[in-house]
């Protein structure tokens, strides 16, 4: 990998520590870090920016607090919220794949939505109670998700072009 990759991997990990700093207290905290996963993948290609989102998990695993709430550890895992770090690589790998195939961004960031919040509901299901996840981990996220779809789709392609100068 070239410097210029690597620097532009860790922009996104930042990018990614941001957005997860900007919270909203909820069960299950009302974050930008899909924002930023989406990012990274629509800027970087699938492989590097699935790169960035596994550097950011793993940073959090190993106790750095880059999480929602300024948490970071194993627990961060095990928390309410602990879905949608697990599903992360899976979402942003679904949302590169699909968008290398398409280069429809909006089609590609909803197909990995889907795959965040499937992996957020069945870790929410196995890790407290299936009632109720749904209207949890899912439903009251729906619209601000959208909105973050869109702007990930808008900065992307200002982002692109600002990296192409």
């Amino acid at each position: 990998m070239k410097i210029n990759d690597l620097t532009r991997i860790a922009f996104f990990v930042a990018i990614m520590i941001i957005c997860s700093y900007l919270t909203v207290p909820f069960a299950v905290p009302f974050t930008l870090q899909i924002l930023g996963v989406f990012l990274a993948v629509l800027v970087l290609g699938k492989n590097k920016g699935c790169f960035a989102i596994l550097i950011y998990l793993l940073l959090g695993a190993c106790g750095v607090p880059v999480f929602s709430g300024m948490r970071g550890g194993i627990t961060a895992f095990l928390s309410p919220a602990g879905g949608y770090l697990v599903s992360f690589l899976l979402s942003g790998y679904i949302t590169g794949f699909v968008f290398e195939k398409t280069q429809k961004a909006v089609f590609s960031c909803f197909a990995g939505l889907v795959v965040c919040y499937t992996g957020a509901y069945i870790w929410y299901a196995l890790l407290y109670t299936a009632k109720g996840a749904f209207l949890t981990v899912v439903v009251p996220f729906i619209i601000p998700d959208i909105l973050k779809i869109s702007i990930a789709v808008y900065l992307s392609n200002k982002l692109k072009a600002y990296f192409a100068a």
